[in-house]
Formats: C-alpha cells, structure tokens, sequence
C-alpha cells in the first residue's frame, strides 16, 4: 500500500524531510531523536535481514523481489546482508509508486494533500470530530499549525501514523522510503511498478456505503485506536519473516468481515499484483536486473508477486533469512 501527505494511501518512497513526531513530554519520541548522531551513515551496517526476499532468474538472468513494510522501527529500516547483497546485483529499484522523480506520480497525489479536496464531503459534526482529535493528538506543533491547508483526509491519514509511533513504528523509518533515498544517494535508477492514478482508484469508496458512512468509521478508528493489533501483529510478522501469518491473514485481521470489506482488501492487494508483474517482467525482458520491492500483503496466496511472477516463467526462490524471536 501506499504513505506520505495522502488522505486514505500510504505511499512508497517518500521523502522523509516531513517529521510526524511529537515533541510533547507525553508522547512518543520523534523520529529524529532516533536517529544516531552522525546519521545513519555512522551506524554500523545491519547485521539482520527483515521481510522477504525472492530471487527470480530468466533468460539467464537475476532479478529480485522483497516485500517490504511501509512503516516500521528503526532498526527495521536498513537492509541486512542478504538483502544488501541482492541490492548491489540489481540496476534498478522498483517500487509501487517513483515518487521521487516522476512528475505524474507527484501531479495525482498533490490534489489529495490540498486543503480544498474532500472538504465538502464532510459534515460539521466530522470536521469538528476531526479538529478535537487533530488537537489532542501526538501530532507536533508545527503539523497541527498547517493543518488549515491539508486535506481533511490527509489529516486522519497523519493522526493513524502518529498513533503507532507508541508502538515504536515510524512512516520516517519505512523500507520503501529508505529504498528511494538509497537509490536518490547513489545515483541508481528509481521506477515505479504502477500509477498513481490507478492505485487511488483502488481505494475507491464502496458503492454499498455513503461517505459519510465511510468517514465516520475511518473517525472512529481513530478515536478507539482500532487500528493497532492490526498494524502491530502485520508489521511484526514481516519483522520476523513470518510468512505464514500473513498468508492466514484473513482468519485473524478481523477486518474482512464483510463482502464490502474483502472486495476492498482484494482491490488494493490482489487487483493491482498482476499489473506490477507485468511492469516487473517488463524490466526484467530489456536486460535490467530489477530489484522489485513491493508491500509484503502483495506477495501471499495464489495472486501474490511470487506466484504470478512463477507463472510468466520466472524462477522463483525465497531467500531464507535468520529465524527473530
């Protein structure tokens, strides 16, 4: 999925120059405080491998696909050996979404980020439901003062992220986001694996539902936290490459209870892997070796990246990593 300045996406390789952390004595560190004092340039290389990691072969050639975490802690964040190695064998890294150098990708998000969009689509009763929480929130000052100028949905966006940063996960220390400003420090060529365009489309409002159906529930997400077993027992699962967790998702997310539910989950998994294959095959076919990474949910059952990718004639092999407690 996608993250940064969206309303309802979270979006691949974004800059981190935006801190959503609150300097607050109550609440979470900030992700710059987290950061070593030299920059991670002075860390010592990571010495563990995180997630998931497939090298696919054709034609005589080596291509790579891992599934990443779009939010994560900070020793998540760089690369182990393993994955470290396959990144020094590629050409080109391949996210969702280049949204460091393509200007279409930037164009089809900045409407979502202004203050005008969405905003006559909620009531005064949501805006000012809203507004408390924006106010109450970890959310730091600087944030909170520009609000005015971001789109409502955009705002709940931010308040789901500031959340999960008590539970140590950061949008600043996101894989794909580290991958982007990888491939901006060393000059290595950044593509995206789908449009932008089309993954918002994919995250279009059921037609089962008003909006205001759907805004107050995204509200009361927030205001009862019901987002954190999930995002903590999916990221934690892709920490400890616990493959299997993911793939029995839908028997323990208790979010696909619905037929509603489950057409949107399978829109934004399942219905945009076969395009990202085509676009990874594609690569592949012009003599690039790609290294593929796309949010671990798109690589589980018959539908995911791996299978897909086996059937247009890759092989495919996961990479096995050190078992995490």
């Amino acid at each position: 999925m996608l993250v940064c300045g969206l309303g309802l996406v979270v979006v691949s390789g974004c800059k981190q120059d935006e801190q959503i952390s609150s300097a607050k004595a109550d609440c979470p560190p900030s992700a710059a405080s987290l950061v070593p004092k030299g920059g991670w340039a002075s860390a010592p290389p990571q010495t563990e491998d995180h997630g998931f990691l497939w090298r696919i072969e054709k034609d005589d050639q080596t291509s790579w696909l891992y599934g990443t975490a779009h939010i994560a802690r900070p020793e998540w964040m760089r690369p182990g050996p393993k994955v470290r190695e396959a990144l020094q064998q590629s050409d080109v890294i391949a996210l969702e979404i280049n949204m460091e150098t393509d200007p279409s990708a930037q164009k089809a998000l900045a409407g979502y980020s202004t203050n005008k969009a969405g905003a006559d689509l909620f009531s005064k009763a949501q805006r000012e439901r809203l507004a408390r929480l924006v106010a109450t929130s970890c959310l730091p000052a600087g944030i909170k003062a520009q609000t005015d100028q971001m789109s409502l949905f955009r705002q709940m966006l931010l308040l789901g992220l500031v959340q999960r940063q008590a539970d140590g996960l950061y949008l600043e220390f996101g894989v794909d986001g580290y991958l982007a400003g990888h491939a901006r420090q060393t000059g290595m060529p950044l593509v995206g694996l789908e449009a932008a365009a089309d993954q918002l489309n994919a995250m279009g409002s059921d037609r089962s539902k008003t909006l205001a159906e759907r805004i107050d529930e995204m509200l009361g997400k927030i205001e009862a936290d019901k987002g954190r077993t999930l995002v903590v027992t999916t990221t934690t699962a892709w920490a400890r490459g616990d493959l299997d967790k993911l793939e029995h998702y839908a028997d323990w997310c208790d979010c696909l209870n619905t037929p509603e539910d489950r057409s949107r989950y399978e829109r934004m998994t399942a219905g945009r892997n076969a395009g990202m294959a085509r676009n990874i095959e594609r690569l592949h076919a012009e003599g690039k070796r790609v290294f593929a990474a796309v949010g671990a949910m798109h690589m589980v059952g018959s539908k995911g990246l791996p299978a897909l990718l086996a059937e247009r004639g890759f092989q495919v092999t996961r990479i096995p990593f050190a078992e995490h407690p």
